[in-house]
């Protein structure tokens, strides 16, 4: 049985920048903070995560996609936590 989550790349992009922002509201009802170490390791680590451990690199394009989408919706969650905090602080 196949199953897509996604209707495509956009699609499953779009979901992401979703549920990006609800992270960040998330952690900031917990007092999380965007540190340096958190913007840049948590990508970085996401991809790793999904291209090596997870077998992507094994799904070819697709692969790579995925793991680049969680890079990018890693990014994304700490650069916008970080903006949030910053425009609470002002």
């Amino acid at each position: 049985m196949l199953h897509y989550s996604y209707a495509n790349t956009n699609d499953h992009w779009q979901r992401l920048q979703r549920y990006a922002a609800l992270s960040v509201e998330e952690m900031m009802r917990k007092g999380r903070r965007s540190t340096r170490v958190k913007q840049y390791l948590s990508p970085t680590f996401g991809f790793i995560k999904n291209y090596f451990f997870r077998l992507g690199f094994l799904d070819g394009t697709a692969g790579w996609i995925y793991a680049l989408h969680e890079f990018r919706y890693q990014a994304l969650k700490y650069r916008l936590l970080k903006q949030a905090l910053e425009g609470k602080e002002h």
